[in-house]
């Protein structure tokens, strides 16, 4: 047999030899990587499922880059498959995929509290190749508390510029800002995210935190990087989200050791004005009824007055008659109507009596920027605005940036809808991130920092 014939012959049965033994290997599992997205009326969102084997089950990490979320775990980090079935609640709402495991596809709807729905169409994929970063899981000390967080950091020894990010009121996980320190990290910045307290790693009691809680835990945050040699001690910033906004300048201001400040819808006055302003905007901007000047004046004073009550420890005899006399107003439906003391929203006021940014605002000389929602009634931008480039001026400061972003709300997201109602440029528009406020976010930082040389 000649040499030629004998390697049309390998040529010939290897493949065979190849899939005979690839058809023994387990391909046909749902677990793995897939990609595909959100349909409805011919637009879509892309959507990515990372999906394991866990503890008998399944875990399931999520990417929507329309809404920033990367590697963001389903509501309840419950995932079940069953009778060819994925099912788990994430984002629009519970979704029910059907699942071709040999095909690598999966199939099914979501149902929206507005009744809309959405089809959800994934096929598995290659897991891609992500930008090197290093993560490492970090506790540190408040007090006698001690606090679990993630550092995530480029490559290198650095010393890295970083920025610790704190939440907003939820005071939860620290997942939900995973790919804002992914995206730094991945740009030259190390990011540092943590767990409130009572949460995930983080010791102490979540129902009792206070205000100064909150400032101790980004200040003891703060210790710990500036003992790090791979951060650069001149090089931290503090990105406070909504309720974060009132704490960031006042830890700038205690500590002295801040290089920049980002107020991501942060308010730019005291927890009573901003209560106040969140009842006046939602009538303003969204109720039917047709209210006065008298009305929203009225409805502001009442709900600032129920706040600073509580920062003074007032009792219910105090509470209960303007409760009664609100009770009785056209715009009661807007307004905290408590029937006791035992109220959520009266124990959390009272809890955060040092939630004034104002003055510490004033003695702001180190660069920040700030954004806003065109259409954030928590936060709204006329009321904030104005109040946060007066305290930057009175403080001399001339290195500040203030964005208020068309259409976006209080989580800087756009609200969906058909982009026209008739015609060849009708097509359904997602609910998204406010398009372009990411690039406008790291290429601010980026102009505010030395990454450390490869």
């Amino acid at each position: 047999m000649s040499l030629k014939t004998l390697l049309l012959l390998c040529w010939l049965v290897t493949p065979g030899l190849v899939l005979a033994q690839s058809a023994q290997a387990p391909l046909a599992t749902v677990a793995g990587y897939w990609e595909g997205a959100y349909i409805h009326e011919g637009s879509v969102q892309i959507l990515k499922m990372d999906l394991d084997e866990h503890q008998g089950g399944y875990q399931a990490r999520f990417t929507v880059p329309d809404w920033g979320m990367m590697n963001t775990p389903p509501r309840g980090d419950e995932v079940t498959y069953a009778a060819g079935q994925l099912a788990f609640n994430f984002l629009y709402g519970p979704t029910t995929l059907r699942v071709d495991a040999e095909a690598g596809e999966m199939h099914g709807t979501v149902m929206r509290r507005d009744s809309t729905v959405f089809q959800v169409h994934l096929k598995r994929t290659f897991r891609p190749v992500e930008p090197v970063v290093v993560t490492e899981n970090l506790s540190f000390q408040s007090g006698a508390v001690t606090m679990g967080g993630t550092l995530v950091r480029p490559t290198g020894p650095g010393p890295h510029p970083a920025v610790i990010i704190v939440q907003g009121r939820g005071y939860g996980t620290r997942w939900g800002q995973m790919a804002e320190a992914s995206r730094l990290a991945e740009r030259g910045i190390a990011g540092f995210i943590f767990d409130g307290r009572g949460v995930g790693e983080s010791g102490g009691n979540r129902p009792t935190v206070t205000g100064e809680d909150r400032y101790d835990d980004v200040l003891g945050a703060l210790d710990l990087l500036l003992a790090r040699d791979d951060i650069d001690a001149n090089q931290i910033g503090l990105w406070g989200i909504s309720a974060g906004g009132w704490i960031v300048p006042v830890v700038a201001q205690r500590s002295g050791q801040v290089a920049f400040l980002i107020l991501d819808v942060g308010p730019a006055e005291s927890l009573a004005d901003q209560q106040g302003h969140v009842i006046e905007y939602r009538m303003r901007w969204f109720a039917e009824e047709d209210f006065t000047e008298d009305d929203y004046r009225a409805a502001f004073d009442y709900q600032k007055k129920m706040v600073e009550l509580s920062n003074e420890g007032a009792g219910w005899e105090v509470f209960e008659p303007l409760v009664a006399h609100a009770r009785e107003q056209r715009w009661a439906p807007y307004v905290d109507l408590p029937d006791d003391l035992n109220n959520s929203e009266l124990d959390y006021f009272r809890r955060r009596t040092s939630f004034d940014p104002v003055s510490a605002l004033r003695q702001t000389t180190i660069p920040v920027l700030a954004f806003y929602g065109e259409r954030d009634f928590v936060v709204p931008p006329p009321a904030n605005v104005p109040k946060l480039e007066q305290a930057l001026q009175e403080a001399g400061n001339t290195d500040y940036r203030i964005l208020v972003v068309p259409g976006a709300n209080h989580g800087m997201t756009v609200a969906g809808g058909f982009s026209a109602e008739t015609g060849p440029d009708r097509y359904f528009r997602w609910p998204r991130g406010a398009p372009g406020l990411g690039d406008a976010i790291y290429a601010w930082i980026l102009d505010h920092v030395q990454v450390a040389t490869p």
